[in-house]
């Protein structure tokens, strides 16, 4: 019988026991959910391993790089109009892509100008500078007579006369100005229809690249003004141009550009001349400029270009493997003892390939498990 009871005593015992140390688990689960920064809690995984990975936040520097495909470009290129009606194609001396010089001739025309056209010009301006000396003649003489009159008159007479005198002579100074306008008209009309006449030629306005020729270019066809005969692009004005995409950031303003062609695989480096800081768009257009003396062969197909979009210096650094995601934020286990392990939310400045650079929420030293 007393047996009996020291075993009641002891199973009784051994279930107290148990739902204290169930009573004392619930109560630090509880305490780990309640905790939403740093929370410390026995992984299980972690329990099972003698062998998991871990990293040390260190201090160091973080650049976030881009690589990105192109092609040269011009910033800036101008339309080439033949601009007379009635004139006639006669020559094209150019295609797409030919590289041309300052003064080259890029086409040729008919010119619908004749010796009567010309005489037709001149003999406006004869007849307009004749009618320029007639306004000139009669009121000088006008004026003389008058000023004659005056000199002979006294009071209220003289003071009438100088009057008329003033009025003849605002009359004269605007009659010669518009007599004057007339000539310089006729002067203007005949010096373009003789340079029509001598230059039947479109010439390259710089040195540069042909971009466009017409398409409607055909020799004795009449001029079409309203549409270009070639566009040529400027040479000292090329360029290459991109889009950055990259979400951490635009490219720096007169940051350095490694730049390769595809082709030759030759190097050569740029410089930003215009971007978002720069333009204030939210669209971050890129141009680089290229700091070497090119030639017209180089950089002419497809260009890769490399540069750095951030660079932060001195920053707490972890393996990217040791971020795990939560909905859209990020937590590292950070390890406290062999297997107690504390989960921290962090703000991530970035990540590029297998470091990630960590503004908040870690100290450096700290010991971090990697996922997987």
């Amino acid at each position: 019988m007393m047996a009996n009871k020291h075993g009641f005593f002891r199973s009784l015992t051994s279930v107290i026991c148990a739902l204290l140390i169930c009573g004392s688990l619930l109560t630090g689960c509880q305490s780990a959910a309640g905790t939403d920064i740093k929370s410390e809690y026995l992984d299980p995984g972690i329990l099972s391993q003698t062998d998991y990975r871990t990293c040390q936040v260190q201090k160091g520097d973080f650049e976030i790089d881009y690589t990105i495909d192109s092609r040269m470009t011009y910033r800036h290129a101008q339309f080439m109009y033949w601009l007379h009606d009635g004139d006639h194609y006669d020559e094209l001396f150019v295609q797409n892509e030919q590289v041309v010089k300052k003064g080259d001739v890029l086409a040729s025309f008919e010119v619908d100008v004749s010796n009567a056209d010309i005489l037709e010009k001149e003999l406006a301006l004869t007849q307009a500078q004749a009618s320029l000396q007639d306004v000139i003649s009669s009121y000088e003489m006008q004026i003389s007579g008058k000023q004659t009159q005056i000199s002979a008159l006294a009071g209220t007479a003289y003071q009438a006369g100088l009057a008329e005198l003033s009025q003849l002579q605002a009359d004269y100074a605007q009659s010669k100005s518009a007599a004057s306008y007339r000539v310089q008209q006729a002067e203007t009309a005949l010096e373009e229809m003789k340079k029509r006449a001598n230059e039947n030629t479109l010439t390259a306005p710089f040195d540069g690249i042909i971009m466009y020729v017409s398409r409607n270019f055909r020799a004795g066809d009449t001029v079409s003004i309203n549409e270009p005969v070639v566009v040529i692009a400027e040479t000292a004005s090329r360029a290459i141009s991109f889009t950055n995409t990259n979400a951490f950031g635009h490219v720096p303003y007169m940051s350095q550009v490694n730049i390769t062609d595809q082709k030759t695989k030759k190097e050569f480096t740029g410089t930003v001349i215009s971007c978002a800081d720069v333009t204030g768009e939210e669209t971050d257009e890129v141009w680089v400029e290229v700091d070497q003396e090119l030639k017209d062969e180089d950089l002419t197909g497809a260009i890769r270009l490399s540069g750095c979009i951030l660079k932060k210096t001195n920053v707490l650094l972890i393996d990217s493997k040791a971020l795990r995601q939560e909905g859209n934020r990020y937590y590292v286990l950070v390890l406290r003892g062999k297997t107690a392990v504390g989960k921290t939310y962090v703000k991530v400045g970035g990540i590029n390939g297998g470091q990630a650079w960590i503004v908040e929420g870690l100290e450096e030293g700290q010991i971090l498990v990697l996922e997987g």
